[in-house]
Protein backbone atom coordinates (compact mmCIF):
# COMPACT_ATOMS: atom_id res chain seq x y z
CA UNK A 1 0.00 0.00 0.00
CA UNK A 2 1.18 3.29 -0.54
CA UNK A 3 1.99 5.86 2.31
CA UNK A 4 0.55 9.31 1.30
CA UNK A 5 1.00 12.38 3.16
CA UNK A 6 -1.69 12.69 5.82
CA UNK A 7 -1.45 16.99 5.08
CA UNK A 8 -3.12 15.68 1.15
CA UNK A 9 -5.15 14.03 -0.44
CA UNK A 10 -4.22 12.30 -3.73
CA UNK A 11 -5.84 14.89 -5.97
CA UNK A 12 -4.69 18.02 -3.90
CA UNK A 13 -0.87 16.51 -3.42
CA UNK A 14 -1.14 16.20 -7.39
CA UNK A 15 -2.73 19.72 -7.99
CA UNK A 16 0.00 20.97 -5.53
CA UNK A 17 2.70 19.04 -7.55
CA UNK A 18 1.23 20.99 -11.08
CA UNK A 19 1.36 24.31 -9.51
CA UNK A 20 5.22 24.21 -8.28
CA UNK A 21 6.35 22.98 -11.43
CA UNK A 22 4.03 25.58 -13.11
CA UNK A 23 5.98 28.21 -10.42
CA UNK A 24 9.63 27.23 -11.70
CA UNK A 25 8.83 27.18 -15.58
CA UNK A 26 6.77 30.88 -14.76
CA UNK A 27 10.20 32.27 -13.06
CA UNK A 28 12.01 30.82 -16.21
CA UNK A 29 9.58 32.62 -18.76
CA UNK A 30 10.82 35.70 -17.12
CA UNK A 31 14.65 34.78 -17.29
CA UNK A 32 13.98 33.77 -21.00
CA UNK A 33 14.58 30.24 -22.50
CA UNK A 34 18.24 28.52 -21.55
CA UNK A 35 18.68 24.95 -23.58
CA UNK A 36 20.80 22.76 -22.83
CA UNK A 37 21.82 19.26 -24.37
CA UNK A 38 20.34 15.69 -22.75
CA UNK A 39 23.30 14.23 -24.72
CA UNK A 40 26.21 14.64 -27.41
CA UNK A 41 22.94 14.67 -30.13
CA UNK A 42 22.42 18.41 -30.78
CA UNK A 43 18.74 17.32 -31.43
CA UNK A 44 18.69 16.13 -27.79
CA UNK A 45 17.55 19.31 -26.09
CA UNK A 46 15.91 20.36 -22.52
CA UNK A 47 15.50 23.69 -20.79
CA UNK A 48 16.80 24.45 -17.85
CA UNK A 49 13.11 25.13 -16.57
CA UNK A 50 12.36 21.70 -17.56
CA UNK A 51 15.45 19.68 -15.51
CA UNK A 52 14.31 22.74 -12.45
CA UNK A 53 10.68 21.17 -12.50
CA UNK A 54 11.99 17.81 -12.42
CA UNK A 55 14.27 18.25 -9.54
CA UNK A 56 11.29 20.15 -7.47
CA UNK A 57 9.09 17.33 -8.22
CA UNK A 58 10.82 14.77 -7.27
CA UNK A 59 11.66 16.17 -3.91
CA UNK A 60 7.87 16.50 -3.41
CA UNK A 61 6.88 12.96 -4.40
CA UNK A 62 9.77 11.70 -2.19
CA UNK A 63 8.46 13.50 0.60
CA UNK A 64 4.76 13.14 -0.10
CA UNK A 65 4.56 9.65 -1.79
CA UNK A 66 8.26 7.79 -0.77
CA UNK A 67 6.78 4.79 -1.91
CA UNK A 68 6.46 5.19 -4.92
CA UNK A 69 10.17 5.39 -5.18
CA UNK A 70 10.01 8.41 -7.88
Amino acid sequence: MVRQSSQFSLTSLLCEAGRLAAEVHKKHLQLGFQIDHKSELESDVVTIAYKESEQVLRQFFAQHLPDYNI
